[in-house]
């Protein structure tokens, strides 16, 4: 099973800048910055990292509302 896990949180990284389409290069824990236009995005994991640190007592319902993010990836 943790197999499986591993392998959809790979797909949730982004692949693409958001503004220009160039590729991206990983900072570091989930952070990422396009090679071209220098544009910075970060992968989910790192959205809900962000949001419970700001956020302590969310509930995941909550967090998946208010990040838009499907709340079986939480």
């Amino acid at each position: 099973m943790g197999k499986k896990i591993q392998k959809k949180l790979e797909f949730d990284k982004p692949t693409a800048c958001i503004k220009c389409g160039s590729p991206l290069e990983y900072i570091g824990i989930g952070y990422y910055r396009c090679t071209d236009c220098g544009e910075e995005m970060k992968d989910k994991f790192c959205q809900i990292k962000e949001y419970l640190e700001e956020h302590p007592k969310a509930t995941a319902v909550t967090v998946s509302k208010d990040l838009g993010i499907d709340l079986s990836y939480i």
